[in-house]
């Protein structure tokens, strides 16, 4: 074929960027002196045009090319379906079509091309299966299918490419089993299969793949153990089994892969311990078992691993002291070893890796003094201890790690100073020390913590229930100096004893986003500038000595007579504000650090409940919160676990919730079980509920709610509401009542939960203050818009609205409550005053026509409920009152 007379790229190529094509048009030459053209004996050999920016098809006419043995187009942008002609190419020995956007099926028809040694189909959109009559390019050595949207099974015919010496079909949608004919390819080097949904177990046919040095197979649904023939792969230098559904043991045969560098078994259902025979792997750089079931000590023999640079054990149930033969792994980068149970203290060998840059070990049971041999790793950037029993103080040697960028100390017992060193480490940009014994003051040195972004100080105490002025706390003054930090974007100083003023410099930081100084000893003028315009009160309040207009109290340094009058009025109300803050936030400082210790549970026990918070295990996710389906360990019992996001918003939700634990036990309320808090994760165990939230269960299954359930429900809702109003020494508005917070277990009675905006209202008038909007909308009263006020009659108001979306089907965010521009309350009275029937729920209305007075009466109660003025709504104790009598 002469491509001369031949302007077939004129018509099928959109686009030639580098001009090469316009090339060919101006030539008269020989089309074998063209660029991108190889000629032997006068005939087209190979077509390179590759990685040219080409837009267009591949013509079918290059099928005339009877002699062509390569034809390269990779890295284009080609498009359309590759030609079944090009089976017709029997001359063929290399087709290189990858990383282009071609479509469809790959033909049948290349499975003619009996020469063919390279097939580079990667990275495009093709589809379909992959053609069994590929097996009969019998001289084939690089199969390379990858990247693409291939469906069906793995060809048995490919069992018979006997040549093959790589096998590249991963990233597809590729399901059922790994052919046991694969086993067979003896050439077989690289074999990737990673990310299909391939199933059954991994053929013990592959123990005959003496060559193969890569077997890369994560992230299917392989199911099985894993087979010890492996062993027999004497050339494996990387295996990768991650994200499977395995079972069994790690095999001790493994530790005789000699030339084994990478090993990866990470997110399967591995149980057993760490193999000795693993130390034997002198060429491993990187081993990752994390997230298994793996238990039992870590070997001594690990410590042979002299090339080992990464080191991945976390989130197993590993027990034991750790070997001090980890100090001789001295090119060790990244060892991760948290979420287990390993106790003891830390090896002082530890000071030989100087290497390393990431050692986190949170979440375990390791005690003793701070691991002073950590000073001398001086190339570490993270360093993670939280979460453990280490005590006694901080060392001032810590400033040797000039290049840390994380320290996470949090949740431990360490006691005394700060060690002002810390303020050298001008690469540091997160600090946790929360939750610890720390005593002292904030070191000026903090000034020079160029680069620190968040900075958690709260919750420094002495252990043990002792009087809340009794605690040694931080204490002295907030450095001016931290106004200087510039990259800060979150500083947590609450629940300590600093005094003096807040610096006026910190209004400067542009960056600041989040600041808590609530519940120290704070005096004098809030600033008025800065993160202070975004703060609510209750990220100051428990500091009485605080004054300005944020929180609304008159500072005694305005002396003229206009100011006096001006802050008279806000002073008594600001007053009201403080006071009410300060002892909820102290009720929670209480709550929380000493009478709740004993509900809360580790982040390792959450982690075991909930399968290592599992897909499979989640119940539902909202815009704050995952709810995962957990067993308690302990009794085995289902529970529900609440994952909190880390917003500061739902901080404050979640500490309200926690502190709820002790104060509201009734059977139509959800029970918190416990809790867990740490730097990774905040999340309460909840009382199971299998019937799920009333707006879902009524969404699904409205037929099922008759008058009997309905009535059921309304009156288990007031209960609980008439428990939290009346019956506890302090009221406890809940402030978000909404069928999505009223949970039914198995008998379809009511538990009312989420108590995150809950309020705790001091006085006899039933009402207190808070900074923001409470509520949902279209559930929380109207007042509520227009007032900083909340009341045990707003909880009415929402009662009234869940009872008539109850009894009607129609929630208050309705289309069609929308399109008119009414309330559900203004809908019931407008279409429903001359037929009761109009508004009610067709389950209700068509089945339960024996109960007519009744459900008007109730609709009557909703419709009370939800009276605008909040004076002629009644109690909740007579909405119990007035339930009762339709029972009678």
């Amino acid at each position: 074929m002469s491509l001369l007379d031949h302007t077939w790229w004129e018509k099928c190529i959109k686009a030639d960027p580098s001009g090469l094509l316009d090339k060919w048009a101006l030539r008269r030459s020989p089309v074998c002196g063209w660029p991108g053209i190889a000629c032997r004996h006068g005939r087209v050999r190979a077509l390179n045009l590759s990685r040219l920016g080409l837009e267009g098809v591949i013509s079918p006419q290059i099928a005339a090319l009877r002699h062509l043995a390569v034809l390269d187009l990779q890295t284009n942008n080609l498009s359309g379906s590759i030609p079944s002609e090009l089976g017709n190419c029997t001359s063929l020995q290399g087709l290189f079509l990858a990383s282009n956007l071609l479509t469809g099926a790959i033909p049948h028809s290349l499975g003619n091309l009996h020469r063919l040694r390279g097939l580079h189909l990667h990275e495009n959109l093709l589809h379909g299966s992959i053609p069994p009559s590929l097996g009969n390019c019998s001289l084939l050595t690089d199969l390379e299918l990858a990247k693409n949207g291939l469906t069906g099974r793995i060809p048995e015919a490919l069992g018979r490419l006997e040549m093959l010496q790589s096998l590249y079909l991963f990233e597809n949608r590729l399901t059922g089993r790994i052919p046991e004919q694969i086993g067979g390819l003896t050439r077989l080097e690289e074999l990737i299969l990673y990310s299909n949904k391939l199933s059954g177990s991994i053929p013990p046919s592959f123990g005959q793949l003496r060559r193969l040095r890569l077997l890369y197979l994560y992230a299917n649904e392989l199911e099985g153990s894993i087979p010890p023939v492996l062993s027999n792969c004497s050339q494996l230098e990387d295996v990768e089994l991650s994200q499977n559904r395995l079972t069994g043991s790690i095999p001790t045969e493994l530790g005789s892969l000699k030339k084994l560098a990478f090993l990866s078994i990470f997110e399967t259902n591995l149980t057993g311990s760490i193999p000795d025979e693993l130390g034997h792997l002198e060429e491993l750089t990187e081993l990752l078992l994390y997230s298994n079931r793996l238990t039992g000590s870590l070997p001594q023999s690990l410590g042979r691993l002299t090339k080992l640079t990464t080191l991945f054990l976390y989130d197993n149930n590993l027990t034991g002291e750790l070997p001090a033969s980890l100090g001789n792994c001295s090119l060790l980068v990244d060892v991760e070893l948290q979420m287990n149970n390993f106790s003891g203290g830390l090896p002082p060998s530890l000071a030989f890796l100087g290497e390393l840059q990431v050692f986190r070990i949170m979440s375990n049971r390791l005690s003793g003094p701070f691991p002073s041999a950590l000073t001398n790793c001086t190339q570490l950037k993270v360093l993670d201890l939280g979460d453990n029993h280490f005590s006694g103080k901080v060392p001032e040697e810590i400033g040797s790690l000039v290049r840390l960028q994380q320290l996470q100390l949090y949740e431990n017992e360490f006691s005394g100073p700060i060690p002002s060193s810390l303020g050298t480490l001008t690469e540091l940009y997160h600090l946790a020390m929360s939750y610890n014994r720390l005593s002292g003051s904030i070191p000026d040195s903090f000034a020079s913590l160029a680069s620190i972004q968040g900075i958690y100080l709260h919750g420094n105490y002495l252990s043990g229930e002792v009087p809340f002025a009794a605690l040694r706390r931080l204490v002295g003054q907030i450095p001016e100096g931290l106004g200087t930090l510039k990259s800060l974007v979150t500083l947590d100083l609450s629940s300590n004893n600093l005094t003096g003023r807040i610096p006026k410099s910190l209004a400067t930081l542009s960056g600041l986003s989040s600041l808590n100084v609530s519940m120290n000893n704070l005096q004098g003028p809030v600033p008025q500038e800065g993160v202070f315009l975004k703060l609510n009160l209750s990220s100051l309040g428990g500091n009485p000595g605080l004054c300005g207009e944020l929180v609304k109290k008159a500072c005694q340094e305005e002396s003229s007579a206009a100011a006096a009058s001006k802050h008279r009025s806000m002073g008594k109300v600001g007053a009201t504000l403080v006071i009410s803050a300060a002892i909820f936030i102290l009720v929670a400082a209480l709550g929380c650090w000493f009478l709740l210790d004993r509900w809360r549970i580790k982040q390792l026990e959450l982690s075991a409940m909930t399968d290592c918070f599992s897909e499979a295990n989640l119940l539902g996710a909202g815009g704050f919160s995952k709810v995962y389906k957990g067993t308690n360990a302990l009794n085995g019992e289902t529970v529900a676990v609440k994952v909190l996001s880390s917003s500061c918003a739902d901080l404050k939700s979640f500490v309200s919730e926690v502190n709820m634990l002790d104060v509201l036990k009734h059977r139509n309320l959800v029970k918190v079980l416990g809790y867990c808090w740490t730097w990774e994760v905040k999340a309460l165990v909840l009382e199971f509920m299998p019937n799920g939230s009333l707006a879902s269960f009524a969404a699904r299954n409205s037929h099922r709610l008759d008058w009997k359930i309905r009535l059921t429900i309304a009156e288990g809702i007031a209960q609980g509401l008439y428990y939290m109003h009346n019956q506890l020494k302090d009221p406890v508005i809940h402030c978000d009542l909404k069928p999505g917070n009223v949970l039914l277990d198995a008998g379809l009675s009511p538990h009312v939960a989420d108590f995150g905006l809950s309020k705790l209202v001091h006085g006899e008038n039933g009402e207190t203050s808070v900074s923001a909007f409470k509520g949902t909308i279209g559930y929380a009263p109207p007042e509520y818009g227009t007032s900083y006020r909340v009341s045990t009659k707003g909880d009415v108001y929402s009662y009234g609205v869940v009872l008539l979306e109850l009894l009607t089907g129609v929630a208050p965010s309705s289309e069609c409550l929308r399109v008119r521009g009414q309330t559900l309350r203004e809908w019931i009275l407008d279409e429903g005053r001359e037929d009761l029937c109009q508004v009610l729920d067709p389950a209700l209305a068509l089945v339960d026509t024996d109960h007519g007075v009744e459900i008007r009466n109730l609709v009557q109660v909703g419709l009370l409920c939800t009276a605008y003025n909040p004076s002629q709504r009644p109690s909740i104790k007579d909405v119990v009152a007035m339930l009762e009598q339709l029972n009678q």
